[in-house]
């Protein structure tokens, strides 16, 4: 496997160096794809089959960058991969005792008493799950900390579909990310907010979550 960008500890890290004290933080200046053949690697390091494709291939290598922008995306494999933006605010809104998904207007309230890592309390990433509590899926940092990649491309909603997998438009420009960061640059921390980045683009406020269909 070959990473254009290997990463870092959180904001403050060193990149592509071992683990220190700072382990615990997002792993932060990696391009969107640079995360997409770090799923196919986690996953192939865990024993499961890779999500990412091109033309039979899996991806290995985050320099292919045009084959990588057309990549075959397999939700019935069993590796790791990043959520789509449904996917990702679904689990941002949910909420099991009730059928309709949450609106978390809590969440910007959440970020000024300190329960949400923000600009408003933070100048840096800081370790997963040390803002607040897990929300009703048992996720910590959906908002806040670093803005997360999902796997759309940004575009105009299109039209319901029903039981079929949703993943926005079909080509574009540039990716979604969710969830705002402690940056001031990104302090929409609204579950309904929407980012759009150049999959080139690297940042120490920028970050991911992944996923694994079942």
């Amino acid at each position: 496997y070959y990473f254009e960008n290997p990463g870092q500890e959180g904001s403050m890290g060193r990149r592509g160096r071992a683990p220190t004290e700072n382990k615990n933080h997002p792993v932060t200046t990696v391009t969107w794809y640079d995360v997409i053949v770090w799923c196919n690697a986690f996953s192939e390091l865990c024993g499961y089959k890779p999500v990412y494709s091109y033309n039979g291939e899996v991806l290995r290598d985050s320099s292919m960058t045009y084959e990588i922008d057309l990549c075959e995306c397999d939700f019935s494999a069993n590796g790791f991969r990043l959520p789509t933006e449904t996917e990702w605010e679904y689990a941002a809104r949910f909420n099991p005792n009730n059928k309709t998904l949450e609106k978390n207007k809590l969440e910007l309230s959440n970020a000024e008493s300190g329960e949400s890592w923000s600009f408003l309390n933070a100048s840096s990433t800081n370790p997963v799950a040390t803002a607040g509590k897990a929300n009703c899926a048992g996720l910590f940092d959906m908002s806040g900390n670093v803005l997360e990649y999902c796997f759309d491309w940004f575009g105009d909603y299109l039209p319901e579909t029903i039981n079929v997998q949703y993943f926005g438009v079909f080509l574009g420009s540039e990716r979604v990310s969710r969830g705002g960061s402690f940056s001031e640059y990104t302090p929409f921390l609204n579950s309904g907010d929407r980012y759009s980045y150049d999959p080139n683009e690297y940042y120490g406020f920028m970050g991911f979550r992944i996923a694994q269909s079942k």
